[in-house]
């Protein structure tokens, strides 16, 4: 009798049930968690990859997520931390000097909502409070 197709990783989990386990979707083309694993042969199974810790900067006493530092591909979304209107800026990056010059303050963000914690931290000192 030949072991399950999946025996390594089902060995594996049954070691340590508190690792996440995903299913290969091939229509979406796309991992799901699957909380309940029934091992199906016929599907793609894995334990979720961890995720890298995120890496903060710290602007004022405040952390905030790390900007990006290197430039990203021509036309990728990011946002700029403009203090100047109290609200990220949408972008679309391309290689040009004023996004180089942004980059190179590390005012671009990869989200909205990191943009605008770095935003809130830049005018904390100046912000009055009644």
């Amino acid at each position: 009798m030949s072991k399950h197709v999946h025996h390594d990783i089902i060995q594996e989990w049954i070691k340590d049930t508190s690792r996440v386990v995903e299913i290969f979707d091939p229509v979406t083309n796309r991992w799901f968690t699957e909380p309940r694993p029934n091992w199906n042969p016929a599907c793609q199974w894995r334990f979720k990859p961890n995720e890298p810790e995120p890496k903060y900067i710290v602007v004022n006493g405040v952390n905030v997520p790390e900007p990006v530092r290197e430039p990203l591909e021509d036309g990728q979304r990011c946002w700029l931390s403009d203090i100047s209107a109290s609200w990220p800026t949408e972008l679309y990056w391309h290689d040009n000097a004023h996004h180089k010059h942004w980059l190179s303050l590390g005012l671009i963000h990869l989200t909205r909502e990191a943009a605008q914690a770095h935003i809130n931290a830049m005018l904390l000192p100046s912000r009055s409070y009644k």
